[in-house]
């Protein structure tokens, strides 16, 4: 496969996530994450602190960053490498291709990397409209529920299309049950939340803006960890066809 054929997004001097090179026999290498693809990264190093690498080596990243919350490992090959600039003020640019992916997926929704997507806290995408993802809200306490569809999702909260029936039944709720069915999953999440805000849709009808309570969910961290796998899939794909 051809590196370039990934939608590439540079993050230049805007990235703030460390990446720590460990090749076995050779000095530890530190620099700054510069560009992510769904098959690889780039990072750029000063040029004097650091060793030179052969295309073809393969390497552990490590990248660290302030809301990371745990280092984050993935296995890698160096496929490219250049040097730019001279003197004091040469770096060197490292091109790696992801062998493993375990880590990436903790990669793709850390906050660190909100310049790829959006400004939000979380990364929130929306579904593949040729799979939409159809849900049921709930008010246990006064025992209503109404049909909604999912426009947007992330691993903190999901936005709700509600119609204007379903919404004069849920106008005054606040604290609500959220169940939904990702594609490929046999099973409902069923996740307790809070309405954040409404806003009335130009097509008609509202959306629900729902933060996830992570207290009152049962299993959440079981939950949370499905909605993980989906939205790192969906933010994948877009790194594959360029993201909106």
């Amino acid at each position: 496969m051809e590196r370039r054929s990934q939608y590439r997004i540079e993050l230049g001097e805007k990235s703030t996530v460390e990446v720590s090179i460990l090749v076995k026999n050779r000095p530890l290498m530190v620099g700054r994450l510069h560009d992510v693809s769904a098959e690889g990264a780039g990072v750029v190093l000063p040029s004097l602190a650091s060793a030179p690498l052969a295309v073809g080596e393969e390497a552990e990243l490590v990248f660290v960053g302030k809301t990371i919350v745990k280092p984050l490992r993935v296995s890698a090959v160096l496929v490219h490498h250049r040097i730019e600039g001279r003197g004091a003020e040469a770096v060197q640019h490292f091109g790696f291709d992801f062998t493993n992916k375990d880590g990436f997926d903790e990669l793709l929704i850390a906050q660190d990397l909100h310049v790829l997507f959006n400004r939000r806290k979380t990364r929130r995408v929306e579904p593949d409209p040729e799979e939409p993802v159809e849900a049921l809200l709930e008010d246990e306490v006064r025992g209503k529920s109404g049909s909604a569809r999912v426009v947007d999702l992330s691993t903190s909260g999901v936005g709700l299309h509600v119609t204007s029936k379903v919404d004069s039944r849920f106008a005054e709720v606040e604290k609500v049950r959220v169940a939904l069915r990702l594609p490929g999953m046999t099973e409902d999440l069923r996740l307790e939340g809070n309405v954040r805000h409404r806003s009335e849709t130009t097509g008609g009808g509202m959306r629900y803006g729902i933060e996830f309570d992570r207290v009152r969910t049962p299993r959440f961290a079981e939950q949370q960890a499905v909605l993980v796998r989906y939205v790192a899939g969906c933010l994948r794909q877009l790194l594959k066809t360029g993201a909106k």
